[in-house]
Formats: structure tokens, C-alpha cells, sequence
């Protein structure tokens, strides 16, 4: 289990040693898979896409956490997704109080929203 015992999820306590155990194993699986290597093959295209604004309008739901080493770095870091998706009427943003993993640090909050997005 070296691979993910200095994940955040493991550091803070939020998943047991059978998680960690199956974490381990995903990583492991995908590490270097065709969908990492196609990611990496794409990512200067994809910057592009970015810094043009290149993107659909469709309903969007965006989590945005205010993690303090991401803000510290980066403070403007919540302000560059709503600029980016300003263009969007279809985007909905939800701030949590919660690191970068909001999957697993804010759970029930992102399955609630996401329940209401879809209805």
C-alpha cells in the first residue's frame, strides 16, 4: 500500500484498510493505462481548447472547494472556473468548505446536488 499512503483520503482517516487495500489495486491497474496515455498524448491539444474557451453549452454542476493550499497558491482559483464557464447559463456552481477530495471529504453534500441537478 505505499502507493496511497500519503493520499489526503488515507492521511485524513477517510477510507479503511479494505478501501485503501482496493485503492491500491485501481491505481496500480490504471497506471500507465491507454486512457492515461491517450490523456497525456492530448494535453497540450486540450490546453488549447482551454485557453480558447472552446466548450459546450450543456447543463454543468461544478464543486468548488476552498482548499487552503490550493487558495494559497492559487487565490483566485474558484474566480478562474466562473470566469471560464461565465459564457454558460447552464453552469451551476456549489462551494464546499472541504480539501481538494471533495468527493470524499463533503460526500453527502455532492450527492444531494446532484440529485436535485437531475430532477
Amino acid at each position: 500500500m505505499d502507493g496511497v499512503k500519503n493520499h489526503p483520503t488515507v492521511k485524513n482517516k477517510l477510507l479503511n484498510e479494505e478501501e485503501q487495500m482496493a485503492m491500491q489495486r485501481v491505481i496500480e491497474k490504471q497506471l500507465l493505462s491507454k486512457n492515461m496515455i491517450d490523456e497525456i498524448d492530448y494535453v497540450k491539444e486540450n490546453a488549447h481548447r482551454v485557453a480558447v474557451g472552446e466548450y459546450s453549452v450543456v447543463p454543468l454542476l461544478c464543486f468548488l472547494s476552498n482548499d487552503k493550499a490550493i487558495l494559497k497558491k492559487t487565490p483566485t482559483w474558484g474566480q478562474l472556473q466562473r470566469d471560464y464557464f461565465s459564457g454558460n447559463s447552464e453552469t451551476k456552481f456549489i462551494e464546499l468548505s472541504c480539501g481538494h477530495y471533495v468527493h470524499s471529504e463533503d460526500s453527502d453534500t455532492i450527492y444531494k446536488a446532484i440529485v436535485r441537478f437531475f430532477r
